[in-house]
């Protein structure tokens, strides 16, 4: 507690930054504060440090989260905020980092942005094992290591999920569906679901962006528009959806919007 009081909460993201996560985290940060009885502080992730493959940064960021963790301990509650490209870029560092902070607080929430737990079908392996078959080997090789290196960020989010459920915290999805597959893969119930976007009942959108956009980039009236936003990062899904794409009617638009990590 603090000298009010108050019971403190630390919520672990990053905060200065111009992404989707900072922005979350300045909402659910000014929420809790308006609507509750915590006193709120944001336990702010560097994320020049974290996310550099450089060996001497990638050791000064393993410093940065001992502190941090050191830090997490002295709070009544720790919210943190987990999307795997936020404590690194190569997969050992980001399970690592991930592990010692959910082991630094006891009572402590995961909020999962992009809990995705199966990989697509192997469709490249048994094109790859073709290739091999056909003792075109390199071209199979490449198939296949293409393949594995795709579902690399499946293999995080299950090691993550894994280490916050033998940790007891409570997880939180912001879809039924994410919530329904820890319950399948995990057998695991500490699940709560906080939706991104509550939309009121008689809720009037706003068309005018829309528009615009169609303006500007030369869409016709009977586009339909679909969307992709944040940073541009293996494991957010993007080929799945340019695959996706292909299935469907001419019509029908892929936007992108983002920069990469």
């Amino acid at each position: 507690m603090n000298q009010t009081g108050k019971k403190r909460l630390a919520i672990v993201s990053s905060y200065s930054e111009s992404c989707g996560n900072a922005a979350f985290t300045r909402v659910l940060h000014d929420t809790i504060e308006q609507y509750s009885d915590f006193d709120v502080e944001v336990v702010e992730l560097d994320l020049r440090l974290l996310q550099s493959v450089n060996n001497y940064v990638r050791r000064k960021a393993d410093i940065h989260i001992e502190k941090l963790c050191r830090q997490l301990a002295q709070f009544d509650a720790v919210n943190l905020q987990l999307e795997a490209g936020l404590y690194g870029t190569l997969p050992k560092d980001i399970v690592n980092r991930v592990r010692r902070l959910m082991a630094s607080n006891p009572v402590m929430s995961v909020t999962l942005h992009s809990p995705r737990l199966s990989a697509p079908t192997a469709s490249s392996i048994r094109a790859g094992i073709r290739e091999i078959l056909r003792l075109r080997i390199m071209t199979g090789l490449r198939l296949i290591m293409d393949e594995l290196r795709g579902n690399v960020h499946v293999r995080i989010n299950r090691s993550m999920i894994t280490d916050a459920i033998k940790q007891g915290h409570r997880l939180i999805a912001h879809t039924r569906r994410a919530k329904y597959q820890i319950g399948v893969f995990f057998d695991y119930d500490k699940v709560d679901v906080h939706p991104l976007k509550i939309v009121p009942d008689g809720f009037e959108p706003d068309h005018s962006g829309l528009e615009k956009i169609r303006h500007e980039l030369g869409f016709k009236p009977e586009d339909k528009l679909i969307g992709i936003f944040g940073y541009i990062s293996a494991y957010k899904g993007h080929h799945d959806a340019l695959k996706a794409i292909e299935y469907l009617p001419e019509n029908y638009k892929l936007l992108i919007f983002g920069r990469q990590h």
